[in-house]
C-alpha cells in the first residue's frame, strides 16, 4: 500500500484511540490502546510490514515487535517467518504468494480486496478497494460477525473441511 499520509496516516496512528473500530477491537479482542491499534492493520491492511507501520504511526520497529508479542500472547496473530512479509507477526491461516509488484498476504484479506479464491488481483496487482477507515471497520465486523482469521481444520481424508 502506498504511504498513508495525511488522514490515512491519523486512522492507522489512532485506530486503538477510537478511529476505525480501534475502540471495538480493543474491547473485543482483550488488548488495548496501540496493541488494538496494531491488530487492526495486520488484520486489514495489505502490507502492514514493520518498516510501513513505523511509517503510518511513528512508533519504533522495537515497540511495533513488542506490540506484537502483546498480540500472540492473547491468541490473535501467529509469529512466524515468511518470504518477503518484513514482518513477523500474521492471521492465522492460509498465506497467499503473490508476485512482485504485490506483497505475499493473508488469504483471510483476500475478500477486502477483491481477490479470486486462488489470489489473483483482478488488476495486475492488488490494490485497496476503499480507504484505509473503512478497511479498519470493514475488517473488524468481519470478526465480530464470527468471520476470524483461523487455521482451517483438515477432514480425516487429508482434504480441508
Amino acid at each position: 500500500m502506498p504511504h498513508l499520509g495525511g488522514e490515512g496516516a491519523q486512522v492507522a496512528a489512532q485506530a486503538g484511540a477510537g478511529v476505525g473500530g480501534g475502540r471495538v477491537a480493543a474491547a473485543g479482542a482483550g488488548v488495548a490502546g496501540a496493541s488494538a491499534a496494531y491488530y487492526v492493520q495486520v488484520l486489514a491492511l495489505l502490507d502492514p510490514t514493520d518498516k510501513n507501520v513505523a511509517r503510518w504511526t511513528g512508533w519504533s520497529v522495537k515497540r511495533i515487535r513488542e506490540l506484537g508479542s502483546t498480540l500472540v500472547e492473547a491468541g490473535l496473530v501467529v509469529a512466524a517467518k515468511r518470504e518477503r512479509a518484513g514482518r513477523s507477526v500474521f492471521l492465522p491461516g492460509g498465506w497467499l504468494n503473490l508476485k512482485a509488484p504485490s506483497l505475499p498476504m493473508e488469504a483471510w484479506k483476500s475478500k477486502a480486496y477483491g481477490l479470486a479464491l486462488d489470489g489473483t488481483p483482478p488488476l495486475s496487482v492488488v490494490l485497496p478497494l476503499r480507504p484505509a477507515d473503512r478497511l479498519f471497520v470493514q475488517a473488524w465486523e468481519r470478526v465480530r460477525a464470527g468471520d476470524k482469521p483461523a487455521f482451517e481444520q483438515l477432514g480425516q481424508s487429508g482434504v480441508q473441511s
